[in-house]
């Protein structure tokens, strides 16, 4: 476990909520008052009423008494409409005063963050997207940086897997030392004890591709990368496969197959025959990004052709068809004659050798394989 980063919650970021401190009788005393309504809690269900009820308060007393009031009722888990509630806070910065004081929302949204139901959580998310991109930088930093150490520090471990999907949100609006800030929150959650905190985090890193600088995401990222691709966790490692394949094609070509390609490659050795059928599945995508360099192509062949002998059927029987389109990469990026000289090498005495599994279906699948081989190579005798 990483250790824990040491960052208290501004004083910003809180000072706004009594209820924090009290059980919010007083707000909800005020409220019946203004509304001349009982059964309020009930009532609040109605995203309609709420919107009344805001209305009637006017901004001021919506941030003082409604919000705060509201939050102590997710808290107290007295609500159960919270998936409607979440999306209705997104859009309730008029209510409040504008974008001025959308950081008013950033509390109850936070507690439904970390709600037991995905779909609230996923419905708080996106509110608070959406509030992110209304709010100015200086709120930003003051108000939604906070809120994200909040998350990352929690003991709730839904709230852990919420917020990742929060940092590229904000990442490119905020100062150099609040990225670094996201950065260490983004190392924190990668090194968390619980797996789906960790897939959460490794699933990041596709997002943090599009937004951060090749230079960032090289020091602080692609460890994080390969850190993912060695989990005890199969489904971490299942994930970081796939993001590593994804983001190669995102990268300047020499630093993918310097630093990428290596992580990816590596998963010939996963104890996981998952992990092995997602690398022989896209094979042939890798070859299109290696096939510039004759000694990686060699190795990514040399990959191909050890998974063609792997323990598990389903890997072998996969590896059948991935033949074909990795030879339809060579003669497409390569001269004739190169290419000729690559598949007769590697790929066809690796089929033929498949022609003699032991398993019947990889056996029957060789032929049509091989009449696509003739189609490319007619002038090559097989």
């Amino acid at each position: 476990m990483a250790e824990r980063i040491e960052q208290a919650t501004p004083e910003t970021y809180r000072s706004d909520y009594p209820l924090v401190v009290n059980d919010g009788m007083n707000d909800r005393s005020f409220i019946e008052a203004t509304m001349n309504c009982d059964r309020l809690v009930n009532r609040l269900e109605s995203m309609n009423f709420l919107r009344d009820v805001a209305l009637k308060l006017g901004p001021e007393n919506t941030r003082k008494h409604l919000v705060p009031y509201l939050t102590h009722l997710i808290i107290a888990e007295k609500l159960s409409e919270l998936k409607n509630l979440a999306e209705v806070l997104g859009e309730f910065e008029y209510f409040v005063g504008g974008p001025k004081y959308a950081h008013i929302l950033l509390l109850p949204l936070e507690e439904l963050a970390g709600a037991k139901l995905g779909g609230v959580r996923m419905a708080a998310i996106k509110s608070l997207q959406t509030l992110a991109d209304i709010m100015e930088v200086i709120d930003l930093e003051n108000y939604f940086i906070p809120l994200i150490a909040s998350l990352t520090m929690n003991d709730k471990c839904t709230k852990r897997c919420s917020v990742s999907h929060l940092f590229t949100t904000v990442y490119m609006r905020v100062s150099p030392k609040h990225q670094s800030d996201l950065m260490d929150y983004h190392c924190f959650l990668s090194l968390d004890v619980l797996p789906s905190v960790r897939q959460n985090a490794a699933n990041n890193l596709v997002d943090f591709s599009e937004v951060v600088h090749m230079s960032i995401f090289d020091s602080k990222l692609t460890p994080r990368l390969e850190q993912f691709s060695f989990d005890q966790n199969e489904h971490v490692r299942i994930l970081a496969l796939s993001i590593a394949i994804t983001i190669s094609k995102k990268f300047d070509v020499s630093y993918t197959k310097q630093m990428i390609l290596p992580i990816v490659l590596n998963s010939i050795n996963d104890p996981s025959c998952e992990v092995r059928s997602i690398l022989i599945k896209n094979i042939a995508k890798l070859l299109e990004i290696g096939v510039s360099c004759l000694k990686l192509t060699e190795n990514i062949m040399k990959v191909l052709i050890s998974l063609t002998k792997d323990q598990q059927i389903e890997v072998r029987l996969q590896s059948v068809s991935v033949l074909y389109d990795c030879t339809v990469v060579l003669y497409e990026n390569l001269t004739y004659t190169e290419a000729t000289k690559l598949v007769t090498k590697f790929l066809i005495p690796t089929l033929c050798d498949l022609s003699h599994d032991s398993d019947v279906k990889c056996k029957l699948e060789v032929p049509a394989v091989l009449a696509k081989f003739g189609k490319i190579m007619p002038n090559v005798v097989i």
